[in-house]
């Protein structure tokens, strides 16, 4: 019905609404992206070396790579229009450096449900995006194996050729870095895409193509407005056929991307989210950041030593200090070793101690809940870096903090309201500015110490301790409960500066140690004992003994009746019927069964007379009688493997009357 009614009304909405990418003709930007490229080339070999190459060439990369990307949406609406000339000569041709091409379009072949997911993630999703569409459907017909095969035989040259003549590094510098952000483009796409059809409702017999000037109409109306800008440039400068045809509403969208209008608004109040926009541009401009300074810059010895120190500095200060000391107060400390890890934590990027440990104790409060702020179930990457792109609902928060969790011990400290207050400033002065400097005054290297110490230091030590939030909760064993979903690894234990023992510290929150062995891989807590020998840190907190081996035994019961279930260990003596002698022997005499009785059971041998190792003649002259003490080593003493076949075999208790 809802389809339908689109439908309807789709020729009325279509006569009012916009028509931003009408103007511009498929040959105009085909010829337009494809010049673009051609610009990004030439002005690649020209760019002056210095310091306006830092600033010219990421702005060559971003122009490249959307220029790539361009010259596929032309590819695509070649694909919806059927024009065979510029889907199989230009649009192929264009995109030979991008590795694309465009005949599947012809074949038109459905999305798979189970490919949303992938095609949607960052980088990610374009190159899945690409091999599923060159390699999905090669053997539809003859001409589309021969469009794969030009492109690819074309390719081999271009990249032998480049390497040859100018070296793998020109190939790495202006291809593969424009490439990617091509890939990111077609995963946004994507993205786009499922947020209209969850948004707007759009079904899946609309034509996007057709009716995408209604949808940005439909858009404006329901309340996207700033969107509303956004979506038309989109538009514009690569045509209404990216908006795919997907089907709409599946479980795989809902759980994909959170619907941005749930109802048509009536009121037009602004919700404030912080730091939602700075947040996003921090975690994915410092990782690009970080890659061009790797690609630009010489590693120096002492810088890369420098930088593992200050990794080791931010992550066990988020341990040591925002984990472990403020959040579950597993251990009390002097003051200047509080704010040493206090400035330590600071250089993580990670938040402010309060904010941090307010969410902390309330993911301990709510694992694996809808309170739980990186909640496991919700995925792997919600919990790794996704609960960070939005801010929660309002009903979750009190101010800046969790409104389940009690932080008021935390917010006597003013030193730590501080931070919170001008936790920006004082986060890049600790986590760039400090490290910069050290590589930078003593050594003479500022450009490594900004790229290398700074940077790409500020990003493994912030995904190393993600990985606690995300890995510790998927993969390892359940040493401990088996009740939510924290694991115990010791190779994340490797990257998590110790908290890979994570089923243990849920388990255990307040103790001090996450490897409680001796030889378990744990800077934090050897950092803390090292402190509590020094005289810095005392009440170290341990859980006693005998509960933690009680929680280690009760999993491995509970592992060791799951693997019994799989074999038959016949029925239990107290589910049994009752024999009396009379019967039993009425049994055996009158009917002939072969029925022994041991240890006060009645068995029926019948079926394994014939199998007894030592011959069936040993068997039958203990048919009809108690063979309870031949058994047990009057003749022999019979093994645990037999005591288990004669298990089977149990028919009745035995009941002297």
């Amino acid at each position: 019905m809802k389809t339908q009614k689109i439908n309807e009304t789709a020729e009325i909405e279509l006569a009012a609404s916009g028509k931003c990418s009408e103007n511009l003709s498929m040959h105009l930007r085909l010829w337009a992206w494809t010049a673009a490229v051609v610009v990004c080339v030439l002005a690649g070999g020209q760019l002056p070396h210095g310091p306006s190459e830092f600033i010219l060439l990421p702005v060559l990369w971003l122009v490249g790579g959307t220029a790539l990307f361009g010259i596929y949406s032309v590819g695509k609406s070649a694909g919806h229009k059927r024009s065979s000339f510029l889907n199989t000569v230009l649009g192929t041709m264009s995109m030979l450096p991008a590795l694309r091409t465009f005949a599947t379009f012809h074949h038109k072949q459905a999305v798979k449900k189970g490919s949303m997911y992938l095609r949607t993630v960052p980088l990610i999703g374009g190159l899945y995006d690409m091999i599923v569409q060159d390699f999905g459907s090669a053997s539809s017909s003859c001409t589309y194996i021969l469009n794969i095969s030009f492109v690819w035989s074309i390719a081999t040259l271009f990249f032998i050729g480049v390497v040859y003549t100018f070296g793998i590094g020109v190939l790495v510098k202006f291809w593969v870095i424009p490439f990617m952000i091509f890939n990111l483009w077609v995963s946004s796409a994507w993205k786009i895409t499922l947020s209209l059809k969850l948004s707007l409702r759009v079904p899946k017999v609309l034509n996007p193509g057709k009716y995408a000037s209604k949808i940005i109409e439909k858009a404006r109306k329901a309340g996207w407005r700033k969107r509303v800008f956004w979506l038309k440039v989109y538009t514009v400068l690569f045509g209404k056929d990216m908006i795919f045809t997907l089907e709409d509403g599946t479980e795989m969208c809902r759980k994909l991307v959170k619907p941005i209008i749930k109802k048509e608004r009536t009121t037009t109040m602004k919700v404030k989210r912080k730091n939602k926009w700075v947040t996003r541009i921090w975690l994915f401009g410092s990782p690009l950041i970080a890659l061009y300074g790797m690609m630009t810059t010489r590693l120096q010895a002492t810088t890369a030593i420098i930088s593992v120190i200050f990794y080791f500095v931010g992550g066990l200060g988020i341990t040591a200090g925002y984990h472990r000391l403020l959040s579950h107060r597993a251990y009390e400390c002097h003051w200047t070793l509080k704010y040493l890890l206090l400035m330590m934590g600071t250089s993580a990027f990670e938040g402010s101690a309060l904010w941090w440990a307010s969410d902390h104790r309330t993911h301990h409060r709510f694992t694996d809940t809808e309170k739980d702020p990186y909640n496991a179930n919700r995925g792997f990457w919600y919990s790794h870096i996704g609960w960070l792109l939005n801010e929660p609902h309002d009903h979750h928060r009190a101010g800046d903090f969790s409104k389940y969790s009690d932080i008021r011990d935390l917010l006597k400290d003013p030193f730590l309201k501080f931070q919170h207050k001008f936790y920006g400033p004082l986060a890049l002065f600790t986590g760039l500015f400090v490290p910069a400097a050290v590589c930078g005054i003593w050594f003479d290297d500022w450009r490594g110490g900004w790229f290398y110490a700074a940077f790409l230091k500020a990003v493994v030590v912030q995904h190393s301790t993600f990985c606690i939030n995300s890995l510790a909760h998927f993969w390892g064993e359940s040493t401990f409960s088996d009740q939510r979903t924290p694991r115990d690894n010791i190779l994340i234990a490797f990257i998590t500066f110790g908290e890979g023992f994570h089923n243990f510290h849920h388990e255990f929150p307040d103790d001090f140690r996450n490897g409680i062995r001796w030889f378990d891989y744990d800077p934090t807590k050897w950092l803390i004992s090292i402190s509590n020998f020094l005289g810095l840190a005392w009440n170290l907190k341990t859980f006693e003994s005998q509960a933690i081996e009680q929680g280690r035994l009760h999993m491995m019961q509970k592992e060791l009746d799951r693997k019994k279930e799989k074999y038959d260990w016949g029925p239990e003596i107290k589910t049994l019927p009752e024999m009396s002698r009379s019967e039993f022997n009425r049994k055996v005499h009158e009917d002939g069964r072969s029925l022994l009785i041991i240890d006060s059971v009645v068995h029926d041998i019948e079926s394994f007379v014939d199998k007894h190792p030592a011959g069936p003649k040993l068997l039958k002259i203990h048919i009809g009688k108690d063979a309870t003490k031949p058994f047990n080593g009057g003749v022999y003493n019979h093994s645990y493997a037999a005591r288990h076949i004669l298990a089977r075999h149990r028919v009745a208790r035995f009941v002297e009357q």
